[in-house]
Parts: structure tokens; sequence; C-alpha cells
């Protein structure tokens, strides 16, 4: 596991209050001054983000009329569940 994978791990490991987790991934996360391959950089965010338990979809046709390669991500909550 990468430091991107375990970064993700720690944050997730902070609690479970019982509501879902929905990631949006657009053009504002990408690097302007060095920018990776469009779909190499999708594949990666999929990749990292389905081992961690998210159903990764495109996004809203809104957002996609802006992004093309805009997606969302979603991980369900445990219901019932509160943070400590």
């Amino acid at each position: 596991q990468g430091l991107a994978g375990r970064l993700l791990a720690a944050h997730l490991d902070g609690g479970d209050d019982g509501r879902d987790i929905v990631v949006e991934i657009t053009v504002g996360e990408r690097d302007v001054r060095e920018p990776l391959d469009p779909d190499l950089r999708a594949s990666v965010l999929q990749r990292l983000l389905v081992r961690a338990g998210f159903e990764v979809m495109p996004a809203a046709p809104a957002v996609r009329a802006i992004d093309p390669g805009a997606l969302t991500a979603r991980r369900a909550g445990t219901p019932g569940r509160t943070r400590s």
C-alpha cells in the first residue's frame, strides 16, 4: 500500500458516524504543472478508492458538462453507528 492508500485508510479509520462518504474528483484535483495522463489518473484513483470500499461512477451530468473526466465515489456508512 502506497502513501495515498495509507493516507486514505488513516482518514477513514478516524470514525464511522453512520453516514455515507461521498468523494467528487474533478479537474481541481489535478496537478497543473505535471499532470498525469487522464486515463492513467482515473485508473489509479479508481483502484485506490475501490480498495477502500468505495463504489466509483461518473459524476453527475451537470458536473461532467464542465469536466468530462469527473468521477463520484461513494462508501456506505454503517447504519446506527455514531462517532465516539
